[in-house]
């Protein structure tokens, strides 16, 4: 069972597993009008905080997001990369896959059903 922690952004709650962080996106619109940046620099200043190489992005509330949302994604996801982590996404509500299958994303990203699943990706790595 992850254990939470004090979420330090109003866009995610956030928890831990052993190494795993587990970043579940409170928000059901990630648009630039729900100041992307912001969420963006939330999540990088936690990365830098605690190191983080192993890194579940929860969106099981995010029904709609914008080319931006997804370029932040991209960002997040190589920065996870270059410091030789693994970053998975779990639980994308349809809307939210359809939008990155018609990107061409879908298989860029580590994608899972369900945070178990996640989980358990992460550890076969």
């Amino acid at each position: 069972m992850p254990d939470p922690i004090a979420s330090p952004s109003s866009f995610f709650n956030l928890c831990r597993e052993g190494d795993i962080y587990i970043i579940a996106v409170d928000r059901d619109r990630l648009t630039d009008e729900d100041n992307l940046e912001q969420f963006s620099q939330d999540i990088n200043q936690l990365i830098e905080k605690h190191e983080i190489r192993s890194l579940i992005l929860q969106l099981t509330n995010v029904r709609y997001m914008t080319s931006s949302a997804i370029g932040k994604l991209i960002g997040l996801h190589r920065k996870i990369n270059r410091a030789e982590g693994r970053m998975v996404l779990c639980e994308l509500t349809p809307d939210v896959s359809a939008t990155l299958e018609t990107s061409r994303l879908l298989g860029y990203f580590a994608v899972e059903p369900d945070l178990a699943a996640a989980i358990y990706t992460m550890h076969a790595w």
